[in-house]
């Protein structure tokens, strides 16, 4: 009997190993750095859970089959008086194996094993369900970092171009960020692929009993964290960057060959305005405007003039001030005192557009540039509305064509969208209001930037509207 017992205890380690040599197929959709992990997991648990059952039917064995054995011994068998034998070895053995099979211990230990078992069964399957969202999170998070990586080194290339074309002065306003920009995208990139899947793996094992949505939720958490950042600093470093376009530093290039004088004037009043000065570099029509502009900048009264009717703190109209006093038909003193008396008439904007700069139209100021949640036009791009609105157009008719021209770049904007957001792209033409429109559209880190839009040059309809 003794010897029964010990063949049906051996069944738990027995148990036991079967279930170790599975679990590296059982783990295969794992990788194998991290089904190693859970393997050696699961092995300390098999180890924990089979030596507690052994030592538990031990502790009931030593006591049961003691007593038992003293019973059978006391037996006997025998209808009657004169026929009652005493147990025999083979008997005793017989009985005591029926006892040791049919015992209510040995099924309680059997039906453990299959608790056990359904235990592994469970973890198992909870680490391949939890390795599925652990690879989606790592893919997302990969991609955000790549977007970033590609991100910086576009603005990295652009920093170089603005040395190679020595403008770093005079762009200091934009590059000054970008440069803050790219610091902080090095630091987020630090987090690897490789470094946020170690991580992962370390927090999975120390949360090894934890509920299969708590682990979902903690890798979420952690690679969440990683591609947020990553997502944070690139829209930063991108908005940032797109300041820099190389179309816009074409346009300030001739600023190297200009007199000492002119350079030195710019480098002043890029000190007194930042950025809105560059922008109003960037929309003059010419290299002509350019130097003209600078030139007159060079005389100390225009200087004062310009800075008293926009301050510093306030330079919204600057580049409605600069056009006055670039006026090609007029002297510099003449265009200065113009500027003194000058009032900024300009349109309403329709909600949610903003000026970047402004261009006088007939009787009133429409903007040359502007933005609309994540779409801008180029600083030069909407130079045809002089053409396309006639002589002397009414403030009431640069309000009516400029409502529709940003209408019609929402369109274009969207048209790029849905193509895939190529890197330039022509908009099919399309009708708003009447008037046709021919828009092309660049994708500028992944934002739509207007480059080219017009309505039919001499020939739109709007030449001939009277509003």
């Amino acid at each position: 009997m003794t010897a029964t017992l010990q063949g049906k205890g051996a069944a738990i380690p027995r148990w036991a190993g079967e279930q170790l040599k599975n679990l590296d197929t059982l783990l295969a959709a794992l990788p194998a750095g991290r089904r190693a992990q859970w393997v050696a997991m699961l092995r300390e648990l098999l180890r924990a859970r089979s030596n507690a059952l052994v030592a538990a039917l031990k502790l009931r064995l030593d006591t049961s089959v003691t007593v038992t054995l003293a019973e059978l011994r006391k037996s006997s068998h025998g209808l009657m008086l004169s026929d009652v034998q005493p147990l025999t070895a083979s008997t005793e053995q017989y009985i005591g194996d029926q006892f040791a099979y049919a015992s209510m211990l040995w099924t309680q230990v059997e039906e453990k094993l299959a608790e056990f078992q359904g235990e592994v069964a469970g973890y198992v399957e909870r680490a391949v369900r939890v390795e599925q969202t652990v690879t989606l999170c790592l893919t997302n998070a990969g991609k955000e970092r790549d977007r970033l990586a590609q991100t910086l080194q576009t603005a990295k290339t652009l920093t170089v171009e603005v040395a190679v074309l020595d403008l770093t002065l005079y762009v200091g306003p934009l590059l000054d960020p970008v440069h803050k920009e790219c610091v902080a995208a090095e630091a987020a990139l630090q987090v690897t692929p490789e470094s946020l899947a170690g991580m992962v793996d370390g927090e999975l094992l120390k949360a090894f009993a934890l509920s299969e949505e708590q682990q979902k939720q903690l890798v979420g958490d952690l690679s969440g964290k990683a591609m947020t950042l990553c997502m944070q600093v690139e829209s930063r470093l991108s908005a940032r960057a797109a300041r820099l376009t190389p179309s816009m530093l074409s346009r300030l290039a001739p600023l190297t060959t200009l007199p000492a004088t002119s350079r030195k004037a710019c480098l002043s009043l890029v000190g007194t305005y930042g950025t809105a000065w560059i922008h109003c570099l960037c929309s003059m029509e010419s290299p002509e405007d350019l130097a003209r502009l600078l030139v007159r900048c060079t005389h100390l009264e225009v200087v004062k003039a310009l800075t008293k009717k926009v301050p510093a703190a306030n330079p919204e109209n600057l580049s409605i001030a600069v056009q006055v006093l670039n006026d090609g038909a007029l002297d510099w003193d003449v265009a200065c005192g113009k500027l003194n008396k000058l009032g900024f008439t300009t349109i309403s904007l329709p909600s949610g557009v903003n000026a970047l700069s402004w261009r006088g139209i007939g009787q009133a100021w429409a903007p040359s540039a502007f933005w609309s949640g994540a779409m801008e036009t180029d600083l030069a791009c909407t130079k045809h509305m002089v053409q396309e609105l006639g002589v002397d157009p009414s403030p009431a008719k640069v309000a009516s064509y400029f409502a529709d021209m940003v209408q019609a770049c929402l369109v274009a904007c969207g048209q790029w969208t849905q193509s895939g957001r190529p890197a330039s792209f022509a908009a099919d033409p399309f009708v708003v209001n009447g008037a046709t429109w021919n828009i092309i559209v660049r994708n500028l880190f992944g934002k739509p930037q207007i480059f080219h839009i017009d309505s039919g040059y001499q020939n739109s309809p709007w030449r001939t509207r009277t509003a």
